[in-house]
């Protein structure tokens, strides 16, 4: 997986992946078939795992085989197809009404991450105070789903990154450590 690039959430992920299949299934690798890929899926169609999760577990699978194997016999099993949903997105009165309702420094610059600068919240979580960067006004999404991107910082999220730092004064790197962490984190 690190020759291949992928990301250390990815191998996390395939890894977790890989284990509960070969838990469940019992088998050498050598002798697991297509049926036992699908036998598996068809367990987490069982258990309601949704179809962006089964397909995460098909390609960790996969990964496994190949690498393992030096082929791959879950080639011809098939991907679940995955609905497209329309997000409902908040307007501008409905995202002030939330800010406004948020008295934690801590949370109200986390949503303003999520919202005004489009960040998912583990791109948020993996944020450290060197990402900030306010003389160009932009943050570094080091951990990005699709790789490191540069994101906007507007002067009002400045403003309560500063604000939220000031009140919380993490110890650690970590813009946002959790409360396991060496930082301190009151809420």
């Amino acid at each position: 997986m690190k020759v291949r690039g992928l990301s250390p959430l990815t191998e996390r992920r395939y890894s977790r992946c890989a284990r509960a299949f070969l838990e469940q299934s019992e088998k050498s690798l050598g002798s697991v078939s297509s049926k036992d890929v699908e036998d598996y899926l068809l367990e987490l169609v069982a258990k309601e795992r949704d179809p962006v999760t089964r397909n995460v577990h098909l390609a960790a699978i996969r990964c496994l085989l190949r690498s393992t194997l030096q082929w791959d016999p879950a080639a011809m099993v098939l991907r679940a197809k995955v609905p497209h949903k329309v997000l409902e997105i908040l307007s501008g009165s409905e995202v002030a009404r939330v800010l406004e309702a948020t008295t934690s420094p801590k949370y109200r610059a986390i949503f303003m991450l999520a919202y005004g600068a489009g960040l998912r919240i583990g791109e948020i979580t993996a944020l450290t105070t060197g990402d900030i960067d306010s003389k160009r006004m932009l943050i570094r999404v080091p951990e990005g789903k699709t790789g490191q991107r540069y994101v906007m910082l507007s002067p009002r999220l400045l403003v309560q990154l500063r604000t939220y730092y000031k009140a919380y004064r993490p110890r650690v790197r970590s813009c946002f450590p959790d409360s396991r962490s060496n930082g301190r984190v009151r809420d």
